[in-house]
């Protein structure tokens, strides 16, 4: 459909990374929100949301890398390519599920009322990822 979403001279601004981004920031700002709506630091949600956006990223290609072997095998350095697409949703909801959860243990964060606040966050985040799918 719409792959590039805005081209300035060289510069092409690509509609799959822009909604990523917006949903990143979207999802910032409404953790930021609802953590001081329920009391909390909406410091510790800040890092929370990069360390899941980091998981996110090598959870997502890790197990696009696992579906697509032959394709790696051939080429290993291409497995670090991820900008040329071959994300998988699911690996990257694991692995960033699983990261966030140590995160919060480690950091002592309510993690009941913690979930109740990320859930959302990722709601919202999925939400832009897949126009951005659907633009591209």
């Amino acid at each position: 459909m719409f792959p590039v979403l805005l081209e300035l001279g060289g510069i092409r601004i690509y509609s799959y990374g822009f909604f990523i981004a917006l949903g990143y920031l979207s999802t910032l700002a409404l953790g930021r929100f609802l953590a001081r709506a329920r009391g909390l630091d909406p410091a510790p949600f800040m890092d929370l949301a990069f360390v899941a956006i980091v998981a996110g990223v090598i959870g997502a290609r890790a197990l696009y890398v696992l579906t697509e072997p032959t394709e790696f095998l051939l080429n290993p350095t291409a497995i670090f390519n991820f900008w040329s697409g071959g994300l998988v949703f699911y690996g990257g909801f694991l692995l960033a599920a699983a990261a966030c959860l140590c995160f919060g243990w480690w950091k002592k964060m309510p993690i009941p009322l913690s979930t109740d606040i990320a859930v959302t966050g990722v709601a919202l985040a999925h939400a832009f990822g897949r126009i951005g799918c659907f633009a591209a």
